[in-house]
């Protein structure tokens, strides 16, 4: 991972340019958080293929092995909830009074059709 030139992709490329300041610093920083993160699957799946592979005589082995896939998942859960987060922003964005659900079936990335469908212009009366 050293000397990686990364830059993550923007949630909604074409909501970017009609954040607010401060919508435009919480997607970036959660970009940068989401991005720090998902550098530690790697180490994780390095060390728990070389104690599966390698290392023999190891007590409670299976059960080691469960828990880091346990610890994976989780972190791969707070990753699904950063990028939700992120789409939130850029939704807020277009549409103030649109929200995704935290639905724990919901899909974390947004497909065009759902994004542009919650473009629709707010009613005012």
């Amino acid at each position: 991972m050293a000397h990686r030139d990364y830059r993550a992709p923007a949630t909604i490329p074409t909501t970017e340019c009609a954040m607010n300041r401060g919508q435009k610093y919480e997607d970036h920083a959660l970009k940068q958080l989401r991005y720090l993160l998902s550098a530690t699957f790697r180490p994780l799946g390095i060390f728990l293929l070389e104690i599966s592979t390698h290392e023999t005589g190891i007590p409670n082995l299976e059960n080691y092995s469960t828990m880091l896939r346990y610890v994976c998942r989780l972190l791969v859960h707070v990753c699904s909830t950063m990028t939700q987060q992120r789409n939130n922003i850029a939704l807020r964005a277009i549409n103030p009074s649109f929200r995704l659900d935290n639905d724990a079936e919901a899909n974390y990335t947004l497909p065009l059709d759902e994004f542009q469908q919650a473009q629709a212009p707010i009613p005012r009366g």
